[in-house]
């Protein structure tokens, strides 16, 4: 059952510390990897780690399964030592830094991952007191009651009863539920806001209009699914063009990406610009008219990048999918179409470019509701009452 997020208790965040507050002061061992990669859970754990909780502090075991977007879920020998690496600074944190508490972020519903987190919690889960899963990727619960023989018993152990999950939206898949969580919260994903050093670069009133993509190069990303709309854009003689940014995943999609562009006549109206990072991706954000996110992802909980192009007062075209209708406020901040409806795409696109005060006006209200409900502010304050329960 879902259960609301209490509020920081009062005298919490006192100044100095007494003895005995310094006695309960609690340990929590974040295990899980910081950029790079940039991927959106990756950009969380850092934005969490550099959280000030009173009486709680954090260690860090950082997992360094992957070195880029392309080796997120591929099995190899070098992940193999490295969950065994991984077990042993485990247990160092837990004897040498006295962590009790373990914080983990579950991977979504891909064979290799879960085998993965299974052997890791399998190995050390029993030596914390309370345990935390934080669902940046969702739907591992789906992957285990699917499971089958000493599988599903293995996945049980290592999932079963949590102390604590948290989840990024209510739409997503109910894992703590699923695994008989003592608690089940949801804490929306916050990010710096770094437009304002930005408002000097405004995006051209000129065609063409700009419609920008920011993720992974995958199928369920939707990637295919957004050339295909700006196939029938084109057809109907609407003037635009699409910058992709990410990295193919795998690296041999890229090959599949480019047939599709080609066969849409569209070679002249797409540009892959590969993985920007800092200054170079908040420029793509700038220079763009339109963002547009038709993710069918298996994983997909949050979709940071949403959080991204509202900031910059970039309206936004959306799947209605996992937690992107938490995000995105469909026919205010933006739209929402079922995934893989093209021409629903298509059409939602082409609307707001022949309607460029709707266009301002939905990027200005999803700027607005990424300040109120999507701050890094925000975010830290409600980690910081959800840590303080424990």
């Amino acid at each position: 059952m879902l259960r609301p997020a209490r509020r920081n208790r009062p005298g919490l965040s006192g100044g100095g510390k007494s003895r005995a507050a310094v006695s309960r002061q609690l340990t929590i061992l974040v295990v899980g990897q910081t950029p790079p990669p940039y991927g959106g859970q990756a950009i969380m754990i850092r934005e969490l780690l550099q959280t000030e909780v009173p009486n709680v502090r954090f260690a860090h075991v950082r997992l360094k399964f992957s070195r880029s977007m392309q080796e997120v879920g591929r099995a190899s020998i070098g992940k193999v030592i490295e969950v065994g690496k991984v077990v042993l600074l485990i247990l160092w944190a837990r004897v040498v830094k006295g962590a009790s508490v373990l914080y983990y972020p579950p991977a979504g519903p891909q064979r290799v991952p879960v085998y993965r987190d299974m052997a890791l919690l399998l190995c050390t889960r029993w030596l914390f007191r309370k345990t935390i899963f934080h669902f940046h990727a969702s739907g591992v619960s789906d992957f285990v009651k699917t499971a089958r023989g000493l599988t599903a018993f293995l996945a049980r152990r290592a999932y079963g009863h949590p102390d604590l999950c948290i989840r990024t939206s209510p739409q997503n898949p109910e894992d703590g539920r699923e695994f008989y969580a003592r608690a089940d919260v949801v804490v929306y994903n916050g990010i710096p806001d770094v437009f304002p050093g930005f408002t000097w670069q405004a995006p051209s009133t000129e065609p063409p209009w700009r419609i920008l993509f920011v993720g992974v190069l995958c199928e369920s990303k939707g990637v295919l699914d957004l050339v295909r709309a700006c196939g029938l854009l084109r057809a109907r003689g609407c003037c635009f063009r699409l910058e992709l940014v990410g990295a193919a995943q795998p690296a041999c999609f890229a090959d599949s990406l480019n047939r599709m562009i080609a066969a849409e006549g569209l070679t002249e109206y797409v540009e892959i610009s590969g993985v920007l990072v800092g200054d170079d991706k908040w420029r793509a954000y700038r220079r763009s008219h339109i963002f547009c996110f038709p993710t069918f992802f298996e994983s997909e909980s949050f979709g940071l990048v949403l959080l991204e192009a509202m900031q910059f007062e970039l309206p936004v075209v959306g799947a209605r999918w996992r937690g992107v209708p938490s995000v995105v406020e469909d026919g205010e901040s933006g739209f929402l179409v079922e995934p893989h409806d093209v021409a629903a795409l298509a059409d939602r696109l082409e609307f707001l470019m022949k309607d460029r005060h709707l266009a301002l006006s939905m990027g200005r209200a999803g700027r607005s509701r990424y300040l109120r409900y999507f701050s890094l502010e925000r975010f830290r304050a409600e980690m910081r009452s959800v840590l303080n329960t424990l």
